[in-house]
């Protein structure tokens, strides 16, 4: 693995560990629905001039777009920002850093694609660890509405993740992401707008406008476009590894600036969940990787 592409990838992780947060900072501030809203816009803008230099996708792509739109933009980010508001900003994190999991799991059933006994492990094994972190250790299943949103956005942005796979063969990964964040915008928008217009936006203080620039800029526009390049110089299997810290970098961040309290059951489970992603993609085959490493090039 070349160094830069190591250090790029390890600051996506950073930077999407931040964003936890950056979302809570944010979400005390504005409505959920307006922070994504504004999130995105800024996205949509950063990629605005690549657009106007690419052609438009076929008709035949515009339906799969507006899926991967609904899905990984506007769903997952309102489960995303509400589950941030309901709940710890570490915990929101460990069990969103399961989402790997549900991408192997949706990749099965409807792409039929192959795992081994590593991968079987490697899922169960870290939705255990997502249940630990939901019951404080418990097992007891009387999980609250407000960790349940958690578990949407892992199944949305699964869904996304899977759905996107045949758009990204045709149309490349930075096309992808940029038309269905433009997509996910115009969804999020009467939303968005009907939310902030009982805010007084003048009263949103630096740190929270800094936060949804944060996020729109860096989390959601530079990041994405250096995941994609990770994935097209080393396969999306390596790539894919560097999830793992995300939950390391989310609740690091949030004992330092939020002082949450880390408790042992999601130490346990955070670890857990972290072994079941390491198994889960450490099997795949190098001929796999090398086939959705030249089809991801854009």
């Amino acid at each position: 693995m070349r160094r830069m592409t190591l250090v790029k990838l390890t600051l996506v992780a950073a930077a999407w560990g931040a964003s936890f947060v950056a979302g809570k900072h944010a979400v005390e501030q504005l409505p959920p629905m307006t922070v994504a809203f504004f999130r995105f816009l800024l996205s949509s803008s950063y990629f605005l001039p690549f657009l106007l230099r690419t052609p438009c996708p076929s008709r035949r792509d515009w339906l799969p777009i507006a899926f991967l739109g609904l899905t990984g933009i506007f769903l997952y980010n309102v489960f995303f920002l509400f589950g941030v508001a309901l709940n710890p900003a570490g915990e929101t994190a460990l069990v969103i850093a399961s989402n790997p999991l549900a991408i192997t799991t949706l990749s099965v059933i409807f792409l039929k694609e192959r795992v081994s006994a590593a991968q079987v492990a490697g899922v169960l094994i870290g939705f255990l660890g997502v249940i630990v972190v939901l019951t404080n250790g418990t097992f007891n299943l009387h999980i609250a509405p407000s960790q349940l949103i958690l578990l949407g956005g892992v199944i949305s942005f699964a869904a996304y993740s899977v759905a996107g796979k045949p758009v990204v063969r045709r149309i490349g990964a930075t096309r992808s992401a940029a038309y269905s964040c433009v997509a996910g915008t115009l969804m999020l928008a009467p939303f968005g707008i009907y939310a902030a217009a009982g805010v007084n936006l003048l009263k949103v203080t630096w740190l929270g406008w800094f936060s949804i620039a944060y996020l729109g800029i860096l989390c959601s526009a530079v990041a994405y476009v250096w995941w994609y390049d990770g994935i097209a110089e080393v396969g999306a299997a390596r790539t894919g590894v560097f999830v793992n810290l995300v939950p390391v970098f989310a609740s690091l961040f949030s004992w330092v600036l939020l002082g949450e309290r880390m408790k042992q059951s999601h130490v346990l489970g955070a670890a857990m969940v972290i072994l079941g992603v390491t198994l889960a993609l450490s099997r795949r085959s190098e001929r796999a990787e090398a086939k959705a490493s030249c089809s991801l090039r854009s």
